[in-house]
């Protein structure tokens, strides 16, 4: 178990590929995840980092956390999911750096390899 995140969870965050992994729910009716990623404030919102991974501007990244739990219905019946549809949702952004981001993800997880990216987990929310 690990509570720092690797190397490769680290660059694919700066390139802007989101990571995600399944939590355990509060009910079993229902199914929790936590996601994680990055953007590099902008005016008039948040842009993607260049997919370079020693591109300028890195020292500029912020990152977002996103923990909530979904109905099981709407994954196996692959419903579209809103924020109306998440349960015990809360969503941090504007955080600063790498070790900011792994405090708010311990309160979640307690083993962050368990993160991969978005599309290997059945993460239906972004």
């Amino acid at each position: 178990m690990t509570k720092q995140l690797n190397m490769r969870q680290k660059n694919n965050l700066l390139i802007g590929n989101e990571l995600a992994a399944e939590v355990t729910a509060s009910n079993t009716d229902f199914r929790a995840f936590v996601s994680i990623g990055s953007y590099l404030p902008s005016p008039g919102g948040g842009r993607r980092p260049s997919k370079i991974l020693n591109a300028k501007n890195q020292d500029k990244i912020r990152f977002w956390f996103r923990k909530y739990e979904i109905h099981k219905d709407y994954i196996e019946n692959v419903w579209d999911v809103t924020d109306n549809d998440l349960r015990n949702s809360s969503f941090r952004n504007e955080i600063s750096s790498l070790d900011e981001l792994e405090t708010e993800l311990g309160k979640y997880i307690q083993d962050f390899s368990l993160m991969e990216v978005a599309w290997k987990v059945a993460n239906p929310f972004p």
